[in-house]
């Protein structure tokens, strides 16, 4: 459902909210749309106005909305903050915007989304190695499987050893909810953090309803994220039909059954994941977090919690949940059915 006009400028609205109290900034700014076409968005020191071009944003993923609304929320705090609304106030991209930029996590120089020949090689070959991995013959799928992984990864990392790496994010669609996380939806997010050179937050965004929800956010190089994403979204359907299943043959419904069922399906499809990033490490590539997306990362959320809960494990579930995982392969194809990610700015 695509949001029509009105209801757009209401989630912009809250969107421009929720920047300003997560980044303590005291501005006044009325949302509107602009007369000129020929640009994306802008703000207007006089009206205190922050405008979006119209046709584009209908036709628009909101991750890259949100990435224009903070480029103009810069210019409104250089008018507003660093030059107290002086009425000259520079409109330029110099250092003053730039310094706008890092009090609201953004950078000033927006990447297009643009497939190179060599990210269409890695895309094509990642799925064509994903669709062996459906074979009935469990070996087949397993190395078909282990061999995506590590192309991936290989990929990944040497986009991350480049001067200036492409930081990519992405909403996997199905990550979205109301009310308490699910077990399902955390142990996944965590598996895709450990199992992927990416970096991942539970956030909130706005829904093409205009609803707020909560959602987890997946930060770092565009094959990555688009491989987690997919993986998130996979695991989650898929898991959660086969716990169904097991529900159903066993009577048992202690506390912290159902998370234990999901940490040993994880751990059961973790196997082929371990064996991808031990091939790499015998080559002489190691998989750890790179400096530059946590930097990255700092940057667009500044200030995070981290919170941890309690629980009884069931072993029963968790060994159940593990075989049924060693047996599951992720496959078909690599990119997400969530929003459309976009390239974040170099920093």
């Amino acid at each position: 459902m695509k949001l029509n006009s009105e209801h757009l400028l209401v989630k912009v609205s809250i969107c421009v909210d929720r920047l300003k109290n997560y980044y303590h900034l005291d501005l006044d700014i009325a949302v509107s749309y602009c007369r000129d076409n020929s640009v994306l968005g802008s703000w207007n020191s006089k009206t205190n106005t922050l405008s979006l071009n119209k046709k584009w944003a209908l036709n628009q993923d909101w991750i890259s909305i949100e990435a224009v609304i903070r480029h103009e929320m810069a210019h409104a705090i250089v008018s507003q903050i660093l030059l107290k609304n002086n009425e000259h106030a520079d409109r330029s991209h110099g250092s003053m915007f730039r310094h706008a930029c890092s009090m609201i996590g953004y950078n000033p120089t927006l990447h297009s989304i643009v497939e190179t020949e060599e990210d269409t090689r890695i895309r094509k070959k990642i799925e064509k190695l994903l669709s062996l991995a459906e074979s009935a013959n469990q070996n087949e799928a397993s190395l078909a499987m282990q061999r995506a992984n590590e192309l991936a990864l290989r990929h990944s990392i040497t986009e991350m050893n480049s001067t200036e790496p492409d930081f990519y994010v992405e909403i996997p669609k199905t990550s979205m909810f109301n009310g308490r996380k699910k077990s399902a939806l955390i142990e996944i997010a965590h598996f895709c953090m450990n199992n992927y050179n990416i970096r991942v937050i539970w956030t909130s965004t706005i829904t093409e309803d205009g609803i707020r929800v909560r959602c987890v956010e997946f930060m770092g190089t565009r094959h990555i994220v688009e491989q987690a994403s997919y993986a998130f979204d996979f695991l989650l359907r898929t898991g959660t039909r086969f716990y169904q299943e097991y529900k159903k043959q066993t009577s048992e419904k202690k506390y912290g059954h159902q998370k234990s069922w999901w940490i040993g399906f994880l751990k059961g499809i973790s196997v082929d994941f371990k064996k991808a990033q031990e091939q790499l490490q015998k080559e002489g590539l190691v998989v750890s977090e790179d400096h530059k997306l946590i930097e990255a990362f700092k940057s667009r959320y500044p200030s995070t919690t981290t919170t941890y809960s309690r629980f009884q494990r069931n072993m029963s579930a968790e060994e159940n949940g593990h075989k049924i995982g060693k047996e599951t392969k992720i496959h078909k194809g690599c990119t997400a059915v969530g929003e459309k990610g976009r390239f974040l700015p170099k920093g």
